[in-house]
């Protein structure tokens, strides 16, 4: 497979009432170690609690968490290469997204060959979400 970059999106997703749920996957065969995405809370009124990047290193493998919750506030998760942009979010960490904002990521997941996103609704299951990205390797 010569393929060295994909675009995803945009993705409509609801987040899961009080777990994480898929919003978004694709599979990047271990040829596009970095990402890119903008995610963005549609809902009216409702926030995002928790938003999580999962990877698989094999197509048969199981999904890993490389991070979720409260692990976007600590910076030494992330690479110097790493971006975490917040965009027009007024909340200090990605992890709480509230209704109508967005945020941008650029990070290294390494050479998997898919990766998902996962968010998670405080109560209700209403929050609804975009997710746009790219993913790109050498």
């Amino acid at each position: 497979m010569s393929e060295k970059s994909k675009g995803f999106g945009v993705l409509p997703g609801t987040a899961g009432d009080g777990a994480l749920a898929d919003i978004g996957y694709v599979d990047t065969y271990g040829k596009m170690p970095w990402i890119s995405f903008t995610l963005k809370n549609t809902h009216a009124s409702a926030a995002l609690s928790s938003v999580a990047i999962l990877v698989k290193d094999k197509k048969t493998g199981d999904y890993s968490t490389l991070v979720s919750g409260a692990d976007w506030d600590t910076a030494s998760n992330f690479s110097d290469m790493d971006r975490i942009g917040l965009s027009n979010s007024t909340q200090a960490s990605i992890r709480i997204l509230p209704a109508g904002e967005y945020v941008h990521v650029c990070m290294f997941i390494g050479p998997a060959y898919a990766f998902k996103i996962q968010a998670q609704d405080a109560g209700g299951g209403v929050v609804t979400t975009e997710l746009s990205g790219y993913a790109a390797g050498q």
